[in-house]
């Protein structure tokens, strides 16, 4: 469990309404997502895959999207080269 105190709290309130969480490692998504819900995120979507987190972004309309770049080949709206 990771606190947030009520002042960092207040300040994530309304904001996190909906999360995109776009990670291949199971713990750093565990870690970040124990954080979320500390700080009061509603809907944490978390997906591996970059296509798939792609279409949950056009879905969901998350209002924050937090992302591991340096796997997978995601890039800006693209994924292996293709634009999305």
């Amino acid at each position: 469990m990771i606190y947030a105190d009520g002042k960092t709290t207040k300040r994530f309130a309304g904001r996190l309404d909906r999360v995109l969480v776009v990670d291949p490692q199971p713990v750093s998504t565990r870690l970040v997502h124990e954080l979320l819900k500390d700080l009061g995120a509603r809907s944490i979507t978390i997906d591996a895959n970059p296509a798939r987190a792609l279409a949950h972004a056009r879905k969901d309309e998350p209002q924050i999207v937090i992302c591991e770049f340096a796997g997978a080949g995601f890039v800006l709206g693209t994924t292996r080269g293709r634009q999305e």
